[in-house]
Protein backbone atom coordinates (compact mmCIF):
# COMPACT_ATOMS: atom_id res chain seq x y z
CA UNK A 1 0.00 0.00 0.00
CA UNK A 2 1.33 3.65 -1.01
CA UNK A 3 1.24 5.90 1.86
CA UNK A 4 -0.51 9.03 1.46
CA UNK A 5 0.99 10.98 3.97
CA UNK A 6 3.15 13.93 3.13
CA UNK A 7 6.53 12.19 3.40
CA UNK A 8 5.24 8.84 1.71
CA UNK A 9 5.08 10.73 -1.00
CA UNK A 10 7.85 13.05 -0.78
CA UNK A 11 9.82 9.69 -0.69
CA UNK A 12 7.79 8.08 -3.75
CA UNK A 13 8.46 11.31 -5.50
CA UNK A 14 11.82 11.15 -4.93
CA UNK A 15 12.24 7.42 -6.18
CA UNK A 16 10.41 8.51 -9.59
CA UNK A 17 13.14 11.54 -10.19
CA UNK A 18 15.56 9.57 -9.09
CA UNK A 19 14.70 6.55 -11.74
CA UNK A 20 14.26 9.45 -14.47
CA UNK A 21 17.93 10.56 -13.96
CA UNK A 22 19.03 7.12 -14.45
CA UNK A 23 17.06 6.82 -17.51
CA UNK A 24 18.44 10.16 -19.16
CA UNK A 25 22.24 9.50 -18.18
CA UNK A 26 21.72 6.39 -20.41
CA UNK A 27 20.14 8.31 -23.24
CA UNK A 28 22.64 11.29 -23.27
CA UNK A 29 26.46 12.02 -24.50
CA UNK A 30 28.62 14.19 -22.09
CA UNK A 31 28.92 17.63 -24.15
CA UNK A 32 31.03 20.64 -22.72
CA UNK A 33 28.61 23.98 -23.57
CA UNK A 34 28.01 26.74 -21.37
CA UNK A 35 25.64 27.00 -18.79
CA UNK A 36 23.54 29.09 -20.50
CA UNK A 37 23.41 27.67 -23.86
CA UNK A 38 23.55 24.34 -21.87
CA UNK A 39 20.26 25.39 -20.22
CA UNK A 40 18.53 26.31 -23.59
CA UNK A 41 19.16 23.00 -25.06
CA UNK A 42 17.45 21.22 -21.94
CA UNK A 43 14.42 23.10 -22.26
CA UNK A 44 13.85 22.65 -25.50
CA UNK A 45 13.94 18.87 -24.62
CA UNK A 46 11.73 19.03 -21.82
CA UNK A 47 9.31 20.90 -24.30
CA UNK A 48 9.31 17.65 -26.82
CA UNK A 49 10.33 15.04 -23.98
CA UNK A 50 8.51 12.04 -23.75
CA UNK A 51 8.10 10.08 -21.03
CA UNK A 52 6.98 10.55 -17.59
CA UNK A 53 9.73 9.84 -15.08
CA UNK A 54 12.83 11.14 -17.31
CA UNK A 55 10.66 14.34 -17.93
CA UNK A 56 10.12 14.90 -14.60
CA UNK A 57 14.26 14.67 -13.81
CA UNK A 58 14.73 16.97 -17.22
CA UNK A 59 12.53 19.24 -15.52
CA UNK A 60 14.41 19.30 -12.11
CA UNK A 61 17.78 19.90 -14.20
CA UNK A 62 16.05 22.63 -15.93
CA UNK A 63 14.79 24.71 -12.57
CA UNK A 64 18.09 23.93 -11.24
CA UNK A 65 20.11 25.10 -13.99
CA UNK A 66 17.95 28.41 -14.10
CA UNK A 67 18.63 28.89 -10.40
CA UNK A 68 22.29 28.67 -10.95
CA UNK A 69 22.47 31.75 -13.79
CA UNK A 70 24.09 34.54 -12.50
CA UNK A 71 21.71 38.19 -13.49
CA UNK A 72 23.95 38.41 -16.47
CA UNK A 73 22.87 35.15 -17.84
CA UNK A 74 19.45 34.92 -16.69
CA UNK A 75 19.05 37.98 -19.22
CA UNK A 76 20.52 36.31 -21.78
CA UNK A 77 17.86 33.24 -21.11
CA UNK A 78 14.87 35.66 -20.97
CA UNK A 79 15.67 37.20 -24.24
CA UNK A 80 15.93 33.34 -25.36
CA UNK A 81 13.04 32.94 -24.46
CA UNK A 82 11.44 35.78 -26.35
CA UNK A 83 12.87 35.53 -29.17
CA UNK A 84 13.90 31.66 -29.84
CA UNK A 85 10.71 30.09 -27.64
CA UNK A 86 8.18 32.63 -29.64
CA UNK A 87 5.07 30.96 -31.75
CA UNK A 88 5.82 30.26 -35.27
CA UNK A 89 4.51 33.65 -36.92
CA UNK A 90 4.25 31.65 -40.63
CA UNK A 91 2.42 28.64 -38.49
CA UNK A 92 -0.18 30.92 -37.45
CA UNK A 93 -1.00 33.00 -40.39
CA UNK A 94 -1.16 29.52 -42.90
CA UNK A 95 -3.41 28.12 -39.43
CA UNK A 96 -5.40 31.44 -39.29
CA UNK A 97 -5.71 31.24 -43.07
CA UNK A 98 -6.90 27.45 -43.04
CA UNK A 99 -9.75 28.73 -40.55
CA UNK A 100 -10.86 31.90 -42.18
CA UNK A 101 -11.74 29.13 -44.85
CA UNK A 102 -13.40 26.83 -42.92
CA UNK A 103 -14.20 27.76 -39.70
CA UNK A 104 -14.31 24.30 -38.05
CA UNK A 105 -13.66 23.29 -34.61
CA UNK A 106 -10.72 21.07 -35.99
CA UNK A 107 -9.10 24.32 -37.32
CA UNK A 108 -10.13 26.22 -34.43
CA UNK A 109 -7.68 24.00 -32.58
CA UNK A 110 -5.07 23.91 -34.65
CA UNK A 111 -5.27 27.94 -34.42
CA UNK A 112 -5.12 27.44 -30.88
CA UNK A 113 -2.50 25.44 -30.84
CA UNK A 114 -0.15 27.49 -33.73
CA UNK A 115 -0.73 30.45 -31.53
CA UNK A 116 0.50 29.07 -28.23
CA UNK A 117 4.47 29.92 -27.71
CA UNK A 118 6.86 26.97 -26.78
CA UNK A 119 7.72 28.70 -23.87
CA UNK A 120 4.28 28.20 -22.51
CA UNK A 121 4.72 24.21 -22.75
CA UNK A 122 7.99 25.21 -21.05
CA UNK A 123 6.84 26.66 -18.25
CA UNK A 124 3.95 23.92 -17.43
CA UNK A 125 6.53 21.16 -17.73
CA UNK A 126 9.25 22.43 -15.85
CA UNK A 127 6.32 23.50 -12.96
CA UNK A 128 6.38 19.32 -13.03
CA UNK A 129 9.28 19.85 -10.66
CA UNK A 130 9.17 20.11 -6.93
CA UNK A 131 9.52 23.14 -5.32
CA UNK A 132 9.33 24.60 -9.16
CA UNK A 133 6.26 27.16 -8.34
CA UNK A 134 7.72 29.52 -6.00
CA UNK A 135 10.93 29.46 -8.53
CA UNK A 136 8.90 30.27 -11.56
CA UNK A 137 7.33 33.27 -9.74
CA UNK A 138 10.46 34.41 -8.83
CA UNK A 139 11.19 34.22 -12.34
CA UNK A 140 8.25 36.38 -13.41
CA UNK A 141 9.47 39.28 -10.32
CA UNK A 142 12.88 38.94 -12.29
CA UNK A 143 11.46 39.75 -15.96
CA UNK A 144 9.46 42.22 -14.88
CA UNK A 145 12.07 44.26 -12.81
CA UNK A 146 14.04 43.28 -16.69
CA UNK A 147 11.39 44.97 -18.70
CA UNK A 148 12.76 48.76 -18.75
CA UNK A 149 15.98 47.82 -20.10
CA UNK A 150 14.23 44.52 -21.94
CA UNK A 151 11.06 45.37 -23.28
CA UNK A 152 10.52 42.45 -25.28
CA UNK A 153 10.19 40.44 -22.03
CA UNK A 154 6.51 41.40 -21.99
CA UNK A 155 5.52 39.05 -24.02
CA UNK A 156 7.25 36.46 -22.14
CA UNK A 157 6.37 37.62 -18.63
CA UNK A 158 2.45 37.85 -20.16
CA UNK A 159 2.55 33.79 -20.85
CA UNK A 160 3.91 33.38 -17.19
CA UNK A 161 1.28 35.24 -16.02
CA UNK A 162 -1.38 33.46 -17.76
CA UNK A 163 -0.65 30.59 -16.55
CA UNK A 164 -0.38 31.71 -13.11
CA UNK A 165 -3.72 33.17 -13.21
CA UNK A 166 -5.13 29.36 -13.82
CA UNK A 167 -2.65 27.24 -11.51
CA UNK A 168 -3.22 30.04 -8.57
CA UNK A 169 -7.27 29.26 -9.07
CA UNK A 170 -9.66 30.61 -6.50
CA UNK A 171 -10.20 26.93 -5.91
CA UNK A 172 -7.19 26.10 -5.05
CA UNK A 173 -6.67 28.75 -2.34
CA UNK A 174 -6.82 28.09 1.31
CA UNK A 175 -7.93 30.66 3.66
CA UNK A 176 -6.04 30.91 6.97
CA UNK A 177 -6.20 32.63 10.50
CA UNK A 178 -3.13 34.15 11.15
CA UNK A 179 -2.15 34.58 14.92
CA UNK A 180 0.31 34.16 17.44
CA UNK A 181 0.12 30.09 16.93
CA UNK A 182 0.80 30.69 13.86
CA UNK A 183 4.73 29.38 12.98
CA UNK A 184 7.33 31.42 13.02
CA UNK A 185 8.61 31.68 9.54
CA UNK A 186 5.02 32.49 8.61
CA UNK A 187 4.80 35.27 11.09
CA UNK A 188 8.24 36.45 9.97
CA UNK A 189 7.10 36.85 6.20
CA UNK A 190 4.61 38.48 7.46
CA UNK A 191 6.77 41.19 9.04
CA UNK A 192 8.39 41.10 5.98
CA UNK A 193 5.51 41.13 3.46
CA UNK A 194 3.62 44.32 5.43
CA UNK A 195 3.46 47.06 2.42
CA UNK A 196 1.14 49.14 3.75
CA UNK A 197 1.88 49.80 7.35
CA UNK A 198 5.30 48.98 8.32
CA UNK A 199 4.79 46.14 11.09
CA UNK A 200 7.98 47.28 14.06
CA UNK A 201 9.24 43.96 15.02
CA UNK A 202 7.39 41.16 17.40
CA UNK A 203 5.82 43.52 19.59
CA UNK A 204 4.33 45.58 16.91
CA UNK A 205 2.75 42.16 15.28
CA UNK A 206 1.62 40.60 18.43
CA UNK A 207 -0.93 43.31 18.88
CA UNK A 208 -2.18 43.50 15.50
CA UNK A 209 -2.88 39.82 15.94
CA UNK A 210 -4.72 39.75 19.50
CA UNK A 211 -7.64 42.16 20.91
CA UNK A 212 -9.87 43.42 18.45
CA UNK A 213 -7.59 43.07 15.85
CA UNK A 214 -7.48 39.75 13.01
CA UNK A 215 -5.40 38.73 10.01
CA UNK A 216 -6.22 36.58 7.52
CA UNK A 217 -4.26 35.22 4.47
CA UNK A 218 -4.39 33.29 1.46
CA UNK A 219 -1.97 30.49 0.65
CA UNK A 220 -1.44 27.79 -1.87
CA UNK A 221 -0.58 24.24 -1.92
CA UNK A 222 2.59 24.35 -3.95
CA UNK A 223 3.80 27.24 -1.32
CA UNK A 224 1.65 26.50 2.13
CA UNK A 225 4.31 28.14 3.97
CA UNK A 226 4.57 31.39 2.13
CA UNK A 227 0.96 34.06 1.82
CA UNK A 228 0.40 35.08 -1.14
CA UNK A 229 -1.82 37.92 0.10
CA UNK A 230 -2.57 38.87 3.72
CA UNK A 231 -5.39 41.51 5.01
CA UNK A 232 -5.21 43.03 8.43
CA UNK A 233 -8.85 43.73 10.10
CA UNK A 234 -9.55 45.63 13.12
CA UNK A 235 -13.04 45.74 15.07
CA UNK A 236 -14.07 49.37 15.91
CA UNK A 237 -17.11 51.39 17.54
CA UNK A 238 -18.36 52.52 14.99
CA UNK A 239 -16.59 53.96 11.66
CA UNK A 240 -12.98 55.55 12.27
CA UNK A 241 -12.07 58.79 11.16
CA UNK A 242 -8.48 57.73 10.24
CA UNK A 243 -6.48 55.13 9.77
CA UNK A 244 -3.66 55.64 12.18
CA UNK A 245 -5.37 55.40 15.80
CA UNK A 246 -5.93 52.12 14.80
CA UNK A 247 -2.22 51.62 13.93
CA UNK A 248 -1.24 53.05 16.80
CA UNK A 249 -3.13 51.67 19.25
CA UNK A 250 -3.57 48.27 18.34
CA UNK A 251 -3.11 46.99 21.99
CA UNK A 252 -6.62 49.22 23.46
CA UNK A 253 -9.20 46.63 23.27
CA UNK A 254 -12.77 48.65 22.48
CA UNK A 255 -15.64 47.67 24.77
CA UNK A 256 -16.62 44.37 23.36
CA UNK A 257 -20.50 45.24 23.35
CA UNK A 258 -20.03 48.54 21.73
CA UNK A 259 -18.17 47.03 18.54
CA UNK A 260 -19.99 47.25 15.75
CA UNK A 261 -17.75 47.63 12.34
CA UNK A 262 -14.77 45.80 10.41
CA UNK A 263 -12.28 47.55 9.37
CA UNK A 264 -10.02 46.61 6.72
CA UNK A 265 -7.33 48.38 6.93
CA UNK A 266 -4.23 46.85 5.36
CA UNK A 267 -3.83 44.38 2.42
CA UNK A 268 -0.82 43.41 1.07
CA UNK A 269 0.31 41.08 -2.16
CA UNK A 270 2.98 39.36 -1.12
CA UNK A 271 4.66 38.74 -4.30
CA UNK A 272 5.55 40.52 -6.90
CA UNK A 273 5.92 38.13 -9.30
CA UNK A 274 2.40 37.44 -9.02
CA UNK A 275 1.18 40.83 -9.99
CA UNK A 276 -2.07 41.46 -12.11
CA UNK A 277 -3.06 37.78 -10.28
CA UNK A 278 -6.03 38.95 -8.53
CA UNK A 279 -6.17 37.75 -4.86
CA UNK A 280 -7.09 41.26 -3.19
CA UNK A 281 -11.05 41.27 -3.66
CA UNK A 282 -11.56 37.23 -3.02
CA UNK A 283 -9.94 37.49 0.15
CA UNK A 284 -11.89 40.09 0.89
CA UNK A 285 -15.15 38.38 0.42
CA UNK A 286 -14.51 35.47 2.01
CA UNK A 287 -12.90 37.39 4.89
CA UNK A 288 -15.89 39.69 5.16
CA UNK A 289 -17.82 35.82 5.34
CA UNK A 290 -15.76 34.09 7.77
CA UNK A 291 -15.74 37.65 10.48
CA UNK A 292 -19.53 37.80 9.85
CA UNK A 293 -19.62 34.02 10.98
CA UNK A 294 -17.44 35.13 14.07
CA UNK A 295 -18.92 38.10 15.04
CA UNK A 296 -22.84 37.92 13.93
CA UNK A 297 -23.66 41.60 15.69
CA UNK A 298 -21.06 43.33 13.01
CA UNK A 299 -23.26 46.21 11.12
CA UNK A 300 -20.57 47.66 8.64
CA UNK A 301 -17.37 46.92 7.10
CA UNK A 302 -15.60 49.63 5.62
CA UNK A 303 -11.95 49.77 4.00
CA UNK A 304 -9.43 52.25 5.09
CA UNK A 305 -6.70 52.47 2.00
CA UNK A 306 -3.90 54.84 1.01
CA UNK A 307 -4.59 56.42 -2.38
CA UNK A 308 -1.21 55.34 -4.32
CA UNK A 309 0.47 58.38 -5.82
CA UNK A 310 -1.75 60.50 -4.26
CA UNK A 311 0.88 63.04 -2.71
CA UNK A 312 2.93 63.08 -5.41
CA UNK A 313 -0.30 64.68 -7.93
CA UNK A 314 -0.71 66.99 -4.94
CA UNK A 315 2.73 68.35 -4.48
CA UNK A 316 2.44 69.09 -8.38
CA UNK A 317 -0.84 71.11 -8.22
CA UNK A 318 -0.40 74.70 -8.83
CA UNK A 319 -3.23 75.58 -7.34
CA UNK A 320 -3.32 76.83 -3.20
CA UNK A 321 -5.47 73.48 -1.89
CA UNK A 322 -7.26 74.34 1.18
CA UNK A 323 -7.37 70.75 3.23
CA UNK A 324 -9.59 71.92 5.95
Amino acid sequence: MISSSPSGLSGLLSSVINAGRDILARRRQTSMVAPSSDLLAKSTQLIHHRGEASGLALACEVVADYQALDKSNRRAFFEALARDFAADREAVIAAAERYKEDASEVNLGALSRAAEAPRVKLFRRMNMAPEATPVLVKMRAAMIEDLKALPELRAVETDLKHQFISWFNRGFLELRVIDWNTPASILERIIQYESVHAIQGWNDLRSRLSGDRMCFAFFHPAMPDDPLVFVEVALTAGIPSAVAPLIENADVVDDAQRLDTVVFYSISNCHPGLAGVSFGNFLIKQVVEEVGKRFPKMKRFVTLSPVPGFCRWLAKQDTDIDLD
